[in-house]
C-alpha cells in the first residue's frame, strides 16, 4: 500500500522515493548492457503505462487498483482542501525528479498521475462542500428540497436573483427618476424590462438548463419580488 501520507511534503515525493529501488535496478542493468536505460523513443501512452506498472509493483497491487488505492489513502488520511496548493506544488517537484530517474517526460511520471488524481479528488471534495453548504442554508430556512431537481431550482434562483438585481441597478442608473419621489416607478420599470429579457433567454435554453417554461416563470416572478423589496428597502 501507499506509505502514510504526510500532508505537507511527503505526498509529492512518494513515487520518486518509493521508486528509487526500481531506478537503481534499471540503471544497474543498463550499465551491464553498456547503454542507457533506453534510447528508443517511447510514446506518452507507453511511458504512462510503465509508470502505472512501476507504482503497482511498489504498492504490491494490480495496475487496475493503483488509482483506487491512492484515492482511498487520501480519504483515509482525511486529506482536504487546506493543503491543496502545497500538495500540488510537491507533486510538480516530484514530476521533475522522477523524470530524471527514469528518463521519461515529467507529464508521464507517477507523480504526474498522482497530481491528476489529486486534482480530481479535491475538486469532488470542493463540490461536495458547496452542496453541503447549500443544504445547510436550506435547513435553516426550512426549505430542504425533496429532490435533486428541486435543489437545482433553488441554486438557480439564488444565482438569478443576484444577476437580475445587478442588471436592474445598471438600468436604473440612467433613469432620471432615481433619487426622486418617483424612484419606485423607475425601479418597477427596470425590473419589468430585465425580467422579460431573462425569462426569454431562459425559456429558449430550457432544455439545456433542465427546467420547463412554468418553472422558469415561477423563478422569474419570485426573483422580481425579492429584487423589488431589496431595492426599495435600500433605495438603490
Amino acid at each position: 500500500m501507499i506509505i502514510t501520507l504526510l500532508v505537507i511534503a511527503v505526498i509529492g515525493l512518494y513515487i520518486y522515493k518509493s521508486s528509487i529501488k526500481d531506478g537503481d535496478i534499471e540503471n544497474e542493468e543498463s550499465e551491464q548492457r553498456g547503454s542507457l536505460i533506453t534510447k528508443r523513443k517511447k510514446t506518452n501512452f507507453q511511458e504512462r503505462n510503465e509508470s502505472m506498472v512501476r507504482m503497482a509493483n511498489n504498492m504490491g497491487i494490480s495496475v487496475e487498483e493503483v488509482k483506487e488505492d491512492y484515492i482511498s489513502d487520501l480519504e483515509k488520511n482525511n486529506i482536504g482542501t487546506d493543503f491543496k496548493a502545497q500538495i500540488i506544488e510537491d507533486l510538480e517537484f516530484g514530476k521533475i525528479e522522477e523524470s530524471k530517474v527514469f528518463g521519461i517526460k515529467p507529464e508521464n511520471t507517477g507523480s504526474a498521475l498522482m497530481r491528476e488524481w489529486f486534482i480530481e479528488y479535491i475538486s469532488a471534495k470542493e463540490n461536495q462542500k458547496i452542496d453541503e453548504e447549500v443544504e445547510e442554508i436550506l435547513k435553516e430556512r426550512n426549505l430542504i428540497p425533496c429532490s435533486a431537481h428541486d435543489k437545482k431550482k433553488y441554486e438557480m434562483r439564488m444565482q438569478l436573483e443576484e444577476r437580475m438585481e445587478n442588471s436592474v441597478i445598471e438600468v436604473c442608473k440612467t433613469n432620471p427618476m432615481i433619487n426622486t419621489p418617483l424612484a419606485v416607478i423607475a425601479i418597477t420599470e427596470a425590473i419589468g424590462i430585465v425580467s422579460e429579457n431573462y425569462k426569454k433567454n431562459l425559456i429558449e435554453g430550457k432544455d439545456e438548463i433542465g427546467l420547463n417554461e412554468f418553472e422558469i416563470t415561477v423563478l422569474i416572478e419570485e426573483a422580481k419580488k425579492k429584487i423589488f423589496n431589496n431595492l426599495i428597502e435600500h433605495k438603490i
